[in-house]
């Protein structure tokens, strides 16, 4: 009879055995995705975000595009942003940021302490640009800003996205200056 013949107990398996070894792994396992992704996730973002805006600003000082003219994003105007949000979605999302940590408001978006600021500046980014071209100040303009906004929807924050900066700043470009489409 070998050692481990001798340590089942009365009517106890090693399939038993090992069933319980297993579950005690298993639970191990469980509380491991579920509670470490969450900061996986968010330094692979972070260093997403660092190399994403390193390769941009590495291509956007090669030869071709070294004569551009960079700015800093204004803040949006909250009317502005009122005419493609309604004003209940921008007050609840001002609201909801927070002062430190995050706050996760679907699967893709959450919102950090620099977020509103974020948001409100690539959407003053957009119109910004409109304004620029539209009085000839500027021939043509690219706004590269984050978050980017061709997600979020009329009420709700998406995708990353909590202001729709493109069709802002097309409804701006209506408004103020009478284009079409």
């Amino acid at each position: 009879m070998s050692y481990l013949d001798e340590s089942l107990a009365p009517g106890e398996t090693i399939v038993a055995r090992f069933s319980l070894h297993w579950t005690a792994k298993w639970r191990l396992i469980v509380f491991l995705v579920l509670a470490i992704p969450t900061l996986g996730i968010a330094l692979l973002g972070a260093l997403y975000e660092w190399l994403r805006l390193r390769a941009i600003e590495q291509g956007l000082s090669a030869e071709p595009f070294t004569n551009l003219v960079r700015v800093e994003a204004p803040e949006a105007d909250l009317d502005v942003v009122a005419l493609c949000h309604s004003n209940e979605y921008i007050d609840e999302l001002r609201h909801i940021a927070p002062k430190d940590g995050i706050v996760y408001l679907d699967g893709d978006t959450s919102m950090s302490p620099g977020t509103w600021e974020a948001a409100l500046r690539a959407t003053g980014g957009a119109v910004a640009a409109v304004d620029a071209v539209m009085k000839n100040k500027r021939t043509n303009a690219f706004v590269g800003t984050r978050p980017p906004g061709h997600h979020a929807e009329t009420s709700k924050p998406m995708g990353f996205c909590f202001f729709d900066s493109a069709a802002i700043a097309a409804r701006y470009a209506q408004r103020k200056y009478g284009i079409s489409r």
